[in-house]
């Protein structure tokens, strides 16, 4: 995902770029600070950036942490989320080695039953999964060092911002993030055999003289495409496929199917109307949740029968972390899911009820938007 200057919608993007500037010269000049001076000058200014406010309570400093029956012990910050702790984020001196305190930091984590953890020491910021394990390496999901916080910026707030927190995207960021690591580990570990197979093909496919010559290069060949899918290397013609998915397009309003839309990630909702009725919040998380709403209340369908219905995960009662969003008339909770995924979940319960529902969106000016500035509607039936 690349962002234009100025229209990153998950932090302060000029004001990171004035942060990294200046947190640099600090750490240039002022190279061995305690854990305070690291947290007052580096850490707060990084937190205010990525959107959370401290002064709506969503950053409780020195937050308790009760191990065992006797002894206590205070995380740094606690990222709030409505009052509860969605990151508890612990800090080191500038400069002080993150691996050894990285069970610490992942202990309290598992305690206070809080997913994610941040641990850094002013220059380097390391983001566990505390439900993978104890271990840093399995918990590991990425670390970032501050000269590449501009460069890796989309994936600093996709990881940390607020927005992205209380939206539950770091859990897919997580997944993706997770399977793409295998999937290299599994080319590193294949590279002999994928060498000697492709040595082969050409083998059967060329005269003698030519294979001499290529075969030198299969190494390399292989060790290219590794690099690619690490990201290292940029392919020489990067211009990604897209994917047409709409049925049809009628006064420049591109019409979807709900079963199989267009990507709708970067749209701004116009219009939410369920039987006629219109919709105040319009966003794709409160159609699934009005959907949901409808299913419960208005047509007495059971959690159960959703659960079986669509992939969306619920729990009974009010439960705001790890993404969950809580719907008070329904009395139960659903965990958010990304705009794609939305959708579909939302009008597979439209349909199902035998209700009409119909969104009027456009997408956003910006790159990785399917269409930028276009409009766009999904109807049903």
């Amino acid at each position: 995902m690349v962002l234009k200057k100025n229209q990153n919608e998950y932090l302060d993007e000029k004001g990171l770029e004035k942060y990294v500037q200046k947190a640099k010269e600090f750490i240039e000049n002022n190279p061995n600070i305690n854990e305070q001076e690291t947290k007052t000058v580096l850490v707060d200014p990084l937190i205010d950036i990525l959107g959370w406010d401290k002064f709506k309570s969503e950053v409780k400093a020195e937050y308790p942490i009760q191990m065992g029956s006797r002894k206590s012990y205070h995380v740094d910050y606690a990222l709030q989320i409505e009052g509860v702790p969605s990151v508890l984020m612990e800090v080191k001196p500038l400069g002080e080695n993150l691996e050894s305190h990285s069970r610490q930091a992942i202990t309290y984590g598992r305690v206070e039953d809080v997913k994610w953890v941040a641990l850094t020491n002013g220059k380097k910021i390391e983001i566990y999964n505390t439900e993978k394990g104890a271990e840093r390496k399995k918990c590991l999901l990425t670390s970032l060092k501050i000269e590449d916080y501009l460069k890796e910026k989309n994936t600093l707030a996709k990881l940390l911002s607020k927005k992205s927190i209380s939206e539950g995207e770091i859990d897919e960021i997580d997944e993706k993030i997770r399977k793409k690591r295998k999937a290299i580990n599994n080319l590193k570990g294949s590279k002999s055999e994928l060498e000697k197979e492709l040595s082969g093909i050409i083998k059967n496919k060329v005269n003698e003289t030519l294979y001499d010559r290529i075969d030198e290069s299969i190494p390399k060949l292989i060790e290219d495409l590794i690099e690619r899918v690490e990201g290292k290397k940029e392919p020489e013609d990067k211009k990604p496929e897209k994917l047409e998915t709409v049925t049809e397009t009628k006064n420049d309003i591109r019409v979807l199917d709900p079963e199989d839309p267009s990507d709708v990630k970067y749209t701004e909702i116009l219009q939410i109307i369920i039987n006629g009725e219109s919709i105040g919040k319009k966003s794709w998380t409160n159609l699934v949740n009005k959907a949901i709403e409808i299913a419960i209340i208005d047509e007495n369908m059971s959690m159960g029968e959703l659960e079986r219905l669509t992939r969306l995960n619920f729990v009974k009662g009010k439960k705001t972390d790890k993404g969950f969003q809580y719907i008070r008339k329904a009395d139960l909770s659903v965990q958010r899911v990304e705009a794609n995924r939305a959708l579909k979940e939302a009008f597979k319960i439209i349909k199902e009820l035998g209700k009409e529902a119909k969104v009027n969106f456009r997408w956003k000016n910006r790159e990785g938007a399917s269409y930028p500035g276009e409009r766009g509607l999904v109807k049903w039936p």
